[in-house]
């Protein structure tokens, strides 16, 4: 969890969430990707970092955590996977190797999921991202582009 703390692009992506929420709450006419744009961060790490902060907090509203999760889906069906997305680098650090169904359906150990959402620039202890969400996504999006 230090090391998390320590890393700046956790901490643009959390000040990024943050804001987009402040800029929802209010009816902003400044709409997502504005905010990641902004903050020049890949959509990819603003994406780690959603899932962390609805399970943390508690307080917000069914449409906050609505319009959080149709971020999340616009990342993953497109925005993630553009050519210069960090996502490369995350699947190159892994081996290049994109977990198939069952070895998403299994029980990873620590080190086994460590080693899964392990990126060269933003390393994460493996509880604090939902990673059977994200795996789960890579393997949807590697069938449609493959099958």
């Amino acid at each position: 969890m230090s090391v998390l703390l320590e890393q700046d692009i956790f901490h643009c992506s959390l000040m990024a969430c943050c804001l987009e929420v402040v800029l929802f709450s209010y009816s902003s006419q400044r709409t997502f990707p504005w905010i990641i744009n902004i903050f020049k961060l890949t959509p990819f790490y603003f994406f780690k970092v959603i899932e962390v902060f609805i399970r943390s907090e508690e307080g917000l509203s069914r449409d906050m955590v609505k319009h959080l999760n149709l971020i999340e889906e616009q990342v993953l069906e497109s925005r993630a996977w553009s050519t210069d997305s960090a996502l490369w680098s995350a699947l190159q650090a892994a081996g290049n190797k994109i977990p198939t169904v069952e070895e998403v359906g299994r029980k990873h150990t620590l080190r086994e999921t460590h080693t899964l959402i392990n990126s060269n620039q933003l390393h994460v202890d493996a509880h604090i991202l939902n990673k059977d969400y994200l795996l789960n996504c890579i393997e949807s999006e590697r069938k449609l582009l493959f099958h």
